[in-house]
């Protein structure tokens, strides 16, 4: 951080932007001139040269390629850094920023905080004008594996800089093996971002799984269940590009995309996807076949595009009405976009005038008062025809540890994620044996999912959950997966709580906790947002929303 800003303190004195370069990045031949060219076409934005090949930006980039834009709307994570350019303006109120929390996020992280606070326009070259050579990395992120540019053609021919594409509000990627959408929640304020199973997404379109395994055919040529995930991701861009309604091509000009543009976008998919756990001379024997396999998938999302449903209808999903209910907005949010991705008429519940069939209550999951550990592992409360005296039931929903996009960084496990995102100790009060029954927010949307549809009976319904783990356990892949922290164990004065034991419905897969744990970090890293003075907790962490 202390290297990030003395870069962007140095800014020449009759300079109108300011270009800040990493110093383990591979420059195009051309950048400077390009980003003149930018700064002319975009004057008041900031301009990223650089995007990783997993990353929600690159997905971005790879809808930018096929549409034949030069630049796109930055998704939401952290700001690509490694070749930045900003007005002057800009990049000094960045370091007013950023100088007062040197001690929370990494520089990009807090790079989009100030431009989404400040209301600066970000956005992603497409192609990139840069590479990353693959050094060791100082900044901790060599356990991520290569990271490399999501598209760094061999040349770029193009000189108009104009043509910009924004709006989208479904951005396909590929990350850690898992194929994912990254989807705009239309119905908040300041717009929110989740990251959802492609699957899911492309259920919610008219195209169930059911469906899809009839029309994959695996190549033979590498593992089937890589291939699906890379022939999944292909297939959402081939939809996204034709369906999504707010996307719009700035200054076409009778722009077309660039076929070597476009192969080398497609081409990073599959190794950006496997470089978390698979040696380099292993990616470079699969790219080309799976290159393969996400044009195939891009061709057959194309295909679909002109028939596409708007929305799955699942049998007696829409004739309920469900308010969710909560504390937590975020959590809220998460719940009922998954609710209707099954095919059920949900809504946030903010009123008792609100008309609904069904109130599901998760007010008790993940809510947790300032300065408290919670003790008792969470529920739902589920209310039947609310409205009608005569009719209306309760149930409690035994959920247990609930966590992943939308929950709160105050709850257990997310305080322990929380402190990892900053790169501080995870600091553990409890005694290191405690269970948790943790269950990520996916699977709570498709267990409410089950419940709604069988209405099982009973006052208490446990819902099912993977294994039990301790808080060990846990803390410790917490360390593997989001960020190599040390682990602190304080107390040891609570006792392994007893398993309860209520009636429960059908078993089913579940979100890995390593998987799941990443994504929930994820999204306290790009979607919470800063306070103008951070209070921290008990344990020294930021608390930020």
């Amino acid at each position: 951080m202390r290297t990030a800003l003395a870069a962007w303190r140095s800014i020449e004195p009759e300079a109108t932007h300011h270009l800040v370069v990493q110093d383990d990045m591979i420059l195009s031949d051309g950048l400077v001139e390009r980003a003149r060219r930018a700064a002319s076409a975009m004057p008041d934005a900031a301009l990223s040269f650089f995007s990783i090949w997993d990353s929600r930006n690159g997905g971005a980039v790879r809808l930018g390629a096929l549409a034949g834009a030069r630049w796109v709307a930055a998704a939401s994570e952290y700001t690509p850094s490694a070749v930045l350019l900003l007005p002057r303006s800009v990049a000094a109120g960045f370091v007013e920023f950023a100088e007062r929390r040197t001690d929370t996020w990494p520089d990009d992280i807090l790079m989009r905080q100030y431009l989404r606070e400040a209301g600066v326009a970000s956005y992603v070259s497409v192609p990139n004008a840069a590479e990353h050579a693959d050094l060791p990395s100082i900044s901790g992120n060599r356990f991520r594996g290569p990271r490399k540019s999501v598209c760094w053609p061999d040349e770029d021919a193009t000189s108009d800089e104009d043509a910009l594409l924004t709006g989208m509000s479904v951005i396909p990627f590929y990350k850690l093996g898992k194929a994912q959408c990254s989807v705009r929640m239309s119905d908040t304020q300041p717009p929110r971002w989740h990251d959802i199973p492609t699957e899911r997404y492309l259920a919610s379109v008219g195209l169930p799984r059911t469906r899809l395994e009839r029309e994959f055919t695996p190549s033979g040529r590498c593992d089937a269940a890589i291939e699906w995930q890379v022939w999944l991701t292909g297939l959402a861009m081939g939809v996204v590009r034709h369906i999504d309604p707010g996307v719009s091509l700035v200054n076409p000009h009778g722009v077309c995309p660039d076929p070597k543009v476009v192969a080398e976008a497609i081409r990073t998919i599959g190794p950006g996807g496997l470089c978390h756990n698979t040696p380099a001379g292993k990616l470079a024997q699969v790219s080309e076949i799976l290159a393969e396999v996400a044009e195939r998938g891009i061709r057959a999302g194309a295909g679909h595009a002109a028939d596409i449903q708007a929305r799955t209808t699942l049998s007696g999903g829409p004739m309920l009405r469900i308010g969710v209910a909560g504390n937590e907005l975020a959590l809220v949010d998460f719940l009922v976009r998954g609710l209707r991705d099954h095919g059920w008429n949900a809504t946030p519940f903010h009123t008792k005038d609100h008309e609904c069939d069904v109130i599901l209550d998760v007010g008790a999951v993940a809510s947790v008062p300032p300065g408290e550990v919670p003790q008792a592992q969470g529920s739902i409360r589920l209310i039947w025809n609310p409205r009608d005296q005569r009719r209306s039931r309760s149930q409690l929903l035994h959920v247990g540890e609930v966590y992943g996009p939308g929950c709160s960084p105050r709850s257990r496990i997310g305080r322990m994620v929380f402190a990892a995102v900053l790169g501080r100790a995870i600091h553990v009060d409890e005694h290191p044996d405690t269970c948790l029954r943790p269950i990520h927010v996916e699977d709570l949307v498709k267990a409410l999912h089950e419940v709604l549809r069988t209405r099982p009976v009973g006052e208490h319904v446990r819902l099912p959950h993977p294994a039990a783990h301790t808080i060990a356990e846990i803390a410790e892949c917490i360390r593997n997966t989001v960020r190599p922290v040390p682990i602190e164990f304080g107390c040891q004065a609570n006792a392994r709580p007893t398993a309860e034991s209520h009636s429960g419905i059908g078993e089913g897969n579940f979100v890995e906790l390593g998987f799941g744990l990443h994504t929930f970090a994820q999204w306290l890293a790009y979607e919470t947002r800063p306070l103008p003075l951070e209070s921290h907790d008990a344990s020294g962490s930021v608390i930020t929303g």
